[in-house]
């Protein structure tokens, strides 16, 4: 009797086994193709992107951007994915390229159901340049007139302006800003 006992506990343990096994390849399926499609901002500002790129598993997808082959408003920022082979559950991870910029990991999505089509607009956070004086996307000979023009010897001090926080705003601070200049 125990015999047939344990005989009994290994064979439903099988079966078990083997209703797990079926019950978790069901509802696996092929992956299918799926359109992504969304505009792309710098901060708030909707911008054209050089480039901009999908990372699902091991694979990379360039999308198109209308925007170069009929440059209309509505275009302007715009992406496309075209079938990009996605399976339930994969996570696509969005890069941005901007004025030879790359922005990594923009944005993500992940694959829930069987959608045609997605939409995601992505955002490249906006980030703060110290050296950018005037703000105008651009450290250059401008920004380093401005702190020039602002230095203590001939203006009041603004602590703005005063670049390596040393308490005077002089041709050290236009130096720096020079320096770190966009080449």
């Amino acid at each position: 009797m125990i015999k047939k006992n344990q005989d009994m506990k290994l064979l439903s343990f099988f079966l078990l086994l083997l209703i797990i096994l079926l019950s978790s390849t069901q509802g696996v399926a092929d992956p299918y193709p799926i359109d992504i499609r969304g505009y792309v901002y710098y901060g708030t500002y909707l911008v054209q992107p050089d480039k901009v790129i999908a990372h699902i598993s091991e694979k990379e997808y360039g999308a198109i951007l209308p925007y170069e082959t009929q440059p209309t408003n509505e275009l302007f920022g715009y992406y496309v994915f075209q079938n990009i082979t996605a399976n339930q559950g994969d996570l696509i991870i969005f890069d941005v390229t901007l004025s030879g910029i790359d922005y990594l990991n923009v944005g993500s999505l992940t694959i829930n159901i069987n959608p045609i089509y997605s939409s995601v607009n992505l955002t490249v956070p906006f980030i703060v340049n110290k050296y950018d004086v005037n703000k105008d996307g651009v450290v250059d000979f401008q920004d380093a007139g401005l702190v020039w023009i602002h230095r203590s010897s001939q203006v009041p001090y603004e602590t703005y302006y005063d670049m390596n926080d040393d308490g005077v705003v002089d041709f050290q601070d236009a130096g720096i800003v020079w320096i770190h200049r966009d080449m």
